[in-house]
């Protein structure tokens, strides 16, 4: 019998499972949403290498973020925001001195 979680189509409570670290729950949601956030990062940097890099560190942020996620809101949208606002401060308008870490710690609020 399958995990009821893989079969779920409910967004918030796949999003409440994960903020209970549920692996399952995340992966569930990776494998929903990697392949359109690819997509996306990919229409901006025209980089297959640098949009695969840029997946993989959003969703490290939605892991270690994640008892702050909120269920209420959409998951998809603030996948898409971490992007954006990691492209408009990292990509566009570059600051030599600010990496990705100090980023991902500066910008990367639930509230």
């Amino acid at each position: 019998m399958p995990n009821a979680i893989c079969d779920l189509k409910d967004e918030s409570l796949l999003v409440r499972t994960l903020s209970k670290s549920n692996l399952l729950a995340f992966n569930t949601l990776y494998k929903e949403y990697s392949g359109r956030l690819y997509r996306f990062a990919f229409g901006y940097l025209k980089s297959e290498e640098e949009a695969e890099e840029l997946v993989q560190e959003v969703f490290t942020i939605i892991w270690e973020k994640r008892a702050d996620l909120k269920e209420e809101l959409s998951f998809k949208s603030f996948l898409f925001t971490i992007f954006l606002q990691f492209y408009f401060s990292c990509c566009l308008f570059p600051n030599p001195i600010t990496t990705f870490s100090d980023f991902r710690l500066q910008n990367c609020s639930f509230e």
